[in-house]
């Protein structure tokens, strides 16, 4: 929060020299000059949104590259223009005008494609997340069942179905999320089952664990 302070600082006070500089040039101020300010300071303010997710993770970068960075370049190349246009009394408004809104565009459309693509990175992430939340859930409970029993052979199946549980792929097609529940209902069940009982339910756990890796091949 106080990098990004210094940041907004340092953000403000470059804005205030370059105008400072634009109003302090003895040269007459053209329509392009103008319009390419307007954009300038456009440019500033989308810069400045865009520092808000300076320390955010991965998912806030296009390429690799932080969003801020993006924003940083816009306002570089907006201020070269601004400095042309000034300079440059002959130009036309509309050439002014058409640069700025393109570069403007450029932008705009790299955030609307980031956004999108943030949105399927999310979904993933959250799918992916929920699948390995659904294999530890099963191996907690067979661990802490695999406690309570005192049967050795009940205790030996439980072992081999937390190393199967360990080992499976986590994700899986939505199709199997009937199988998935059916497989989390049994662990459950079989912890309040007398350990007598026991061996016919591990051995259809066993079975529906079995069915869903294989069918996760199939994905």
């Amino acid at each position: 929060m106080k990098n990004n302070i210094c940041v907004y600082l340092i953000l403000g006070i470059y804005l205030t020299v370059i105008t400072a500089i634009i109003f302090i040039l003895p040269v007459d101020k053209s329509d392009a000059a103008w319009i390419s300010y307007t954009f300038f300071v456009i440019s500033i303010i989308v810069e400045g949104v865009l520092i808000k997710y300076k320390d955010s993770d991965i998912e806030t970068k296009i390429l690799s590259i932080p969003l801020w960075y993006i924003g940083g370049i816009y306002v570089l190349i907006q201020t070269i223009l601004l400095f042309t246009c000034v300079l440059f009394f002959d130009i036309s408004g509309w050439i002014s005008a058409i640069f700025s809104i393109v570069f403007l565009g450029i932008v705009a459309s790299s955030l609307i494609a980031f956004d999108f693509a943030l949105k399927q990175i999310q979904g993933t992430n959250r799918k992916i997340s929920e699948k390995v939340n659904y294999i530890n859930e099963i191996r907690i409970e067979l661990e802490l069942l695999q406690d309570k029993v005192s049967g050795k052979n009940n205790k030996n199946v439980i072992a081999s179905l937390c190393r199967k549980v360990r080992f499976s792929d986590p994700m899986s097609s939505e199709k199997l999320s009937t199988l998935e529940k059916e497989i989390l209902d049994l662990v459950k069940e079989i912890s309040d089952m007398d350990e007598k009982t026991m061996p016919t339910k591990l051995d259809e756990i066993s079975r529906k664990i079995d069915e869903r890796n294989k069918r996760c091949l199939m994905k």
